[in-house]
């Protein structure tokens, strides 16, 4: 009886561990993409008054497109990100009757693959969304 509860104990005592270790990684990968040299919003600004948009347009439904400018519904995004500006650039595009674009920020010099990967796939799919980029020298 006493045999078990140890193990039972020994085992309670290893998940924690385990769990507090894998909380520690997990915190450390999301630090590792928080960490970055200005916020979107600050790049979000720079391209939106340099392009004359409207930042923070609200759609039906609540949703707030990056920056609307004449033309275009913007989703302003880090590179590592690129997938998801993708869905929202189409979305906005589609809420406000424009052509949908993204500008990713890249500040890294492996943000490039991320570049090439959105070119990548909106070329297979033949889409039709506008690609800018911008960095810290852009600010």
């Amino acid at each position: 009886m006493f045999q078990r509860s140890l193990t039972g104990l020994l085992l309670i005592g290893l998940l924690i561990a385990g769990g507090t270790v894998f909380a520690i990684l997990t915190q450390g990968a999301i630090n590792a993409f928080a960490a970055t040299m200005h916020p979107e919003k600050t790049y979000q600004t720079a391209w939106c008054d340099e392009h004359k948009g409207e930042m923070e347009y609200v759609v039906s439904g609540g949703s707030r497109v990056d920056c609307l400018t004449e033309k275009y519904a913007v989703e302003v995004d880090f590179a590592h990100k690129w997938q998801e500006a993708i869905g929202q650039a189409l979305y906005y595009a589609r809420k406000t009757d424009r052509a949908p674009g993204i500008v990713l920020i890249m500040e890294k010099s492996g943000d490039h693959k991320y570049l090439g990967r959105l070119f990548y796939t909106i070329k297979e799919r033949d889409e039709f969304i506008k690609v800018w980029t911008i960095g810290p020298g852009d600010l």
